[in-house]
């Protein structure tokens, strides 16, 4: 029995294998037209890996859908990829192409075509000869292939050789060509992936101009530094056809043409007559076209005139100089540069727009010279006139240095200073505040002695109450302050008294030595008599307790400073100190009295006995049980026999009464009872 299924699958599956046997077409993917009229093709070849081509077949229309005709000779080249077509005449109409490709698999096999193209076919129309070209063109094909650019290119020969113009996805755009009398042809070309581009025929018109040029953008008028010549800078015109531009100056109230700049890319011009070094000048610019037309004048700038006058007693120099006028953004600002004696320049200042004066201070002897800057914010700068200054100035100090400021006593400050004595200086001024901002208030001047030293003695202080800060001005032969020192501050020194029979001085740091601070030393005197040192503690450590026990016979009073030393051989060669105001410490008094006495026996007199109290002042009263006072004494190291009129008292019980002086002087009474007991 005869399997029809079967033979009909394999017959479905031969007719499949030879449908996907056979090759595709080329994709063909540009049109190029030449100036002739010839279309040059380019496409992409399709796979053969069964080496099965014959040829390619390239057919092609005037008309986009019928008598499509095929060239001859065949192309029998697999590799080959562009073509030819000679006398096809794209330039006077579109030409439409598609290809085959013809490959052998069991006999011959023709592809079916991919697509039809369409040559680009490019008109132009120029109403009236004048400068306006209207340009349309046919599409590749519809839609575009998906390798297509998308966009069109469009280029002219204006000027020579070929120029580009713009990019545009339409198919018709507008250009407009300023030239005074001139043939102008145009080009389109749409680009592909693959590398190549489908370009249109070339088209023709002449094109006239009957406008004048547009007005030139004058960037900047500016200075030449080397000459004071004013310079101008302008935007290069934008029509194609400018021959030069105009340069006018305004002179006595009209706008006068000087000089004439020729070629279109020439945009600087400096004025040979300028005067700029003297006065600010106007000027403004005009461009002239192939026709000899001539733009309107633009907006004018003028040149920056700057100046300056010497104030050799402050040692300043106040610049003026005149505004900048019609930049487009308008000016941002101004920069003040200076060169001293014939060096390099350097920016010394910036001013706001609406700031045309500054002053440099700071002048020594030399020669200053001042260039103004104008900016905008767009990278536009404009340049004054250069302008030098001989500056013949007192000699400044070239140190002013505290040496130290120390506490000679309790109500005086000394401040010593370290002076330049080559300065042109009349005077320096001592200043004094409670804080290191101060407000300083001056409160003595010191002519100059020809030294490098100089002093003062503060009397009207309270160093017991507070650190002072001093500050010293040294004052030129103009009268006017040359130069500030820096602030140095005094110690200040508290303490209190311990418990423990010890006491505990606090103070606060120098400042003020260019060789800061090493070590503080401690002194100690007792009662008013001398310092002696007692310690030594390095920087960093503000405070030292001191044992006090062994002196409790003295008054209780004790006096405190230290010394603070400078830790190296500062800048200017020497080591200074620097010392606290003294403080005084008072010991807590204590007096120690017994309850009891017998007199004759082992505890036979009554003496009160104290620690730390004031020997200056003392009163022992004793009185018997019927206020009777029965002995009275003002020597501290006398005391009570227990007698009463040359006899011993009864047993009994007895008042006393005590007045002393503690250490710090206040005077204290006891009161209380003593036993006096018999033999």
């Amino acid at each position: 029995m005869i399997n029809y299924l079967k033979i009909i699958i394999v017959i479905c599956a031969l007719g499949f294998t030879k449908l996907n046997a056979q090759l595709p077409s080329p994709d063909l993917r540009c049109l190029s037209v030449a100036a002739n009229g010839d279309v040059t093709l380019t496409w992409l070849i399709p796979p053969d890996p069964s080496n099965i081509f014959i040829q390619y077949n390239i057919w092609y229309s005037t008309n986009c859908c019928a008598g499509f005709q095929l060239l001859l000779p065949t192309i029998s080249t697999y590799g080959q990829t562009t073509f030819i077509h000679t006398g096809a005449g794209a330039n006077i109409g579109p030409r439409y192409y598609y290809m085959e490709t013809v490959s052998n698999f069991n006999g011959n096999v023709v592809s079916i075509p991919v697509d039809t193209l369409s040559t680009i076919f490019l008109t132009l129309s120029n109403p009236g000869n004048g400068q306006t070209g209207n340009l349309a063109w046919n599409v590749v094909s519809t839609p575009l292939a998906p390798t297509s650019a998308g966009v069109y290119d469009v280029y002219n020969d204006n000027p020579n050789p070929w120029s580009y113009r713009m990019t545009t996805p339409n198919i018709t755009t507008t250009d407009v060509v300023k030239v005074c009398n001139q043939f102008v042809n145009y080009y389109v070309q749409v680009g592909d992936a693959q590398g190549c581009a489908s370009v249109s025929n070339t088209v023709g018109a002449t094109f006239q101009d009957n406008t004048p040029p547009s007005t030139p953008v004058l960037d900047s008028v500016s200075v030449n530094p080397a000459t004071n010549n004013a310079t101008l800078g302008w935007e290069q015109g934008v029509e194609s056809d400018i021959e030069g531009y105009i340069i006018y100056q305004y002179i006595g109230g009209f706008w006068v043409p000087i000089d004439t700049v020729y070629g279109q890319t020439n945009t600087y011009y400096e004025n040979a007559n300028s005067v700029a070094d003297t006065k600010s000048e106007m000027y403004c610019i005009a461009a002239i076209d192939s026709c000899g037309k001539t733009s309107p004048l633009g907006n004018f700038q003028q040149t920056i005139y700057a100046i300056g006058q010497l104030d050799p007693c402050i040692r300043k120099v106040d610049l003026s100089w005149t505004n900048y006028v019609n930049w487009t953004s308008g000016v941002a600002g101004y920069n003040v540069w200076v060169s001293f004696n014939a060096g390099s320049l350097t920016l010394v200042g910036t001013t706001t727009p609406s700031q045309t004066t500054f002053t440099h201070t700071g002048i020594v002897n030399g020669t200053y010279c001042y260039i103004i800057q104008a900016f905008d914010g767009q990278g536009l700068t404009s340049s004054s006139n250069r302008f030098c200054i001989t500056a013949a100035v007192s000699v400044a100090p070239v140190y002013t240095y505290i040496r130290s400021a120390s506490v000679l006593s309790t109500t005086s400050i000394e401040i010593k200073a370290h002076v330049d004595p080559l300065a042109d200086v009349t005077a320096y001024r001592f200043e004094r505040a409670d804080s290191p901002t101060g407000p300083f208030s001056p409160v003595a001047t010191v002519p100059f002695n020809t030294t490098n030293s100089v002093s003062y003695i503060d009397g009207d202080v309270f160093p017991l109450r507070q650190s002072y800060y001093y500050r010293v001005v040294t004052i030129d032969i103009c009268g006017q302050d040359a130069q500030t020192s820096a602030t140095a501050k005094t110690i200040y020194l508290s303490g209190i008294a311990n418990t423990d029979r010890t006491n505990t001085i606090t103070w606060t740091n120098y400042e003020g030595f260019d060789g800061g601070v090493g070590s503080y030393d401690i002194y100690r005197a007792i009662d008013g008599g001398g310092f002696i040192p007692v310690g030594n503690v390095t920087f960093g450590n503000n405070t030292f307790t001191d044992d006090v026990d062994p002196y409790y016979t003295s008054n209780g009073r004790f006096s405190y400073y230290v010394v603070a030393n400078e830790a190296i051989v500062n800048v200017y060669g020497f080591q200074e100190t620097s010392n606290s105001n003294p403080g005084d410490v008072f010991q807590y008094s204590k007096f120690f009295v017994p309850n009891a006495f017998v007199p004759g026996g082992v505890n036979t007199i009554f003496m009160p006995q104290g620690a730390y109290w004031d020997k200056t002042y003392y009163r022992l009263t004793i009185f018997n049980r019927w206020g009777e006072k029965v002995f009275e004494t003002e020597d501290y190291s006398v005391g009570w026999d227990g007698t009463y009129g040359g006899e011993v008292c009864q047993q009994g019980v007895f008042a006393y009464y005590i007045e002393y002086t503690e250490s710090n002087g206040k005077v204290v009474e006891l009161a209380g009872t003593v036993t006096l007991i018999g033999k």
